[in-house]
């Protein structure tokens, strides 16, 4: 195909769509009569899966449709879900390979076969997405979210996916079957995995990530006084998350095994140089943190200085590093966890160069009472924020999450009333918008209250088109 070339016309993608679906779609509505004989030639496909989780056609699937190239990678592939935990060079290789269609190799490369990761013999799709889609669309479509490896529900409708397998030559819709229904822990990765992909975010370095890891599990306990791993006490807290996904999820099953044979979660700390599959990191973030937000949180706290290993800890000054400001906060009683978060050490750190300065910052009890336990319980059925209720009852952010998974079914109801909270509020946007510009159009207000707008499109369609103004006829 050159450069020059266009299709005569092509469908605009569905916001979340794959590559493969949207290719589907545009088969299906040119009149061709073979996907194999007729539209794959056109972009110069011979060889290959169509449906792989990396196609080699992109660049000419951007010509023929006139649609920017990056626009495709970054929003129709799971390239933001591989590329976050990557080193900078393999980044720019996962890159320039689909940018140039030499994709052979990738699975390769990115530590997928080592990892036994690859994306399997099926497609994945929600038949209640499928019914939203026809209503709202009027044709059904692949979801990106559903084929990340990992996501094994629908997170907004609380039901296994249905897998459909992948045809080599041809194209193949999702299937409207009845599935069980999930459970909260494979929501709360579903819903973890899909913030990943889609969230707007700087990539991660593999140092900041280790950064981010042993600063949360210094605030467990999880860390020796000398900055080692205390591997036990993390593989039984993987193994309780993970039990929640049932037998028979073979990435999940997998991530068991290598539990049992003393690979995981072992792998991310003693081999930071290799390509770890990004469920490996999704699994410990699950573990450590109540969401991608909070993971992100630690990563941007600016932490420069690692747990300290064993051989370090002698070698720490604290004249040089601990501030005058950090000394005065803690002595006030201010938490470690704040004080940490604007000196850009880790907790663990503080604690030894405090203690070394005469300051006494082991203030918190060792154990939460039960009344305690019952008012941090109550703050959490409220809704409350974890860092909020520890600070109020001066315990650690890790002691009021230890409470909250004690109590699973307390994880969706905090979900449901950050919803109604969110909707709330961005419904009150809109409409204070409309009220003070009556004169307004969609355009305006998508302008003007973005994030409302996008919010609502995505969760409250049925409310934002109820109340938005009419369109304005199309002018030729």
């Amino acid at each position: 195909m050159s450069d020059t070339t266009r299709f005569s016309f092509f469908p605009n993608p569905a916001e979340g769509e794959t590559v493969y679906s949207w290719l589907s779609r545009f088969h299906l509505m040119s009149g061709n009569r073979s996907f194999r004989t007729n539209t794959l030639p056109m972009l110069g496909v011979v060889e290959g899966r169509p449906a792989n989780e990396f196609p080699s056609y992109l660049s000419a699937l951007a010509v023929a449709s006139n649609t920017p190239l990056e626009k495709i990678i970054t929003n129709m592939t799971p390239y933001r879900y591989h590329a976050t935990f990557l080193s900078e060079p393999i980044r720019l290789h996962l890159w320039e390979s689909l940018v140039l269609g030499q994709t052979d190799s990738l699975q390769s490369s990115l530590g997928m076969v080592a990892n036994r990761m690859t994306p399997g013999k099926f497609l994945y799709c929600c038949r209640h997405c499928m019914k939203e889609d026809i209503d709202n669309h009027g044709f059904p479509f692949w979801h990106l979210e559903h084929q990340l490896k990992g996501v094994v529900v629908c997170g907004r409708h609380h039901e296994h996916l249905h897998p459909v397998s992948r045809l080599k030559k041809t194209t193949i819709l999702p299937e409207p079957v009845e599935e069980e229904l999930s459970t909260a822990m494979e929501e709360r990765f579903a819903t973890l995995i899909h913030d990943e992909q889609s969230s707007s975010r700087d990539f991660i370095s593999k140092k900041q990530s280790m950064i981010a890891y042993k600063a949360r599990m210094a605030d467990l306990g999880l860390l020796t006084e000398a900055g080692r791993v205390r591997m036990r006490q993390l593989k039984k807290l993987v193994n309780s998350h993970i039990a929640g996904i049932p037998i028979g999820f073979r990435e999940f099953d997998f991530v068991r095994q290598q539990v049992d044979k003393s690979r995981y979660p072992e792998c991310l700390f003693y081999l930071p140089h290799v390509n770890h599959h990004p469920l490996k990191h999704m699994v410990l973030i699950e573990c450590l943190f109540e969401n991608w937000s909070d993971f992100l949180n630690e990563v941007r706290s600016d932490k420069t200085n690692i747990i300290p290993s064993h051989n370090d800890i002698r070698l720490i000054k604290p004249q040089a590093i601990l501030s005058g400001t950090a000394r005065g906060r803690l002595k006030a009683g201010e938490s470690l966890r704040s004080v940490s978060h604007s000196e850009g050490l880790s907790v663990t750190t503080l604690k030894i160069l405090a203690q070394q300065v005469g300051i006494t910052v082991d203030c918190r009890p060792s154990k939460i009472f039960q009344h305690i336990e019952r008012a941090i319980q109550q703050q959490l059925v409220l809704g409350e924020k974890t860092m909020d209720v520890a600070l109020r009852f001066n315990v650690s952010v890790g002691a009021v999450e230890q409470i909250l998974r004690k109590h699973p079914e307390l994880v969706e109801l905090r979900k449901c009333i950050w919803f109604y909270q969110n909707q709330r509020q961005y419904r009150q946007a809109i409409l204070h918008h409309i009220v003070g510009n009556p004169e307004t159009t969609r355009k305006l207000i998508r302008e003007s209250v973005g994030a409302s707008f996008m919010w609502l499109y995505k969760h409250d369609k049925a409310w934002l088109h109820e109340h938005l103004p009419a369109p304005k006829p199309y002018r030729k």
